[in-house]
């Protein structure tokens, strides 16, 4: 079956989230760039 366009942009908003969350672990090894990771998933964070 094909995908509803609804699935399809959670679906993508949900593997960008995770893979973000991934990237920002990896780079943020400062405190500095910690805080700002903790105020960007606070910020898009439903």
């Amino acid at each position: 079956g094909r995908l509803r366009t609804d699935d399809l942009y959670s679906y993508v908003e949900q593997s960008l989230s995770v893979r973000d969350i991934l990237i920002m672990n990896l780079v943020s090894s400062d405190d500095s760039t910690k805080q700002l990771f903790d105020k960007y998933v606070d910020l898009y964070s439903y």
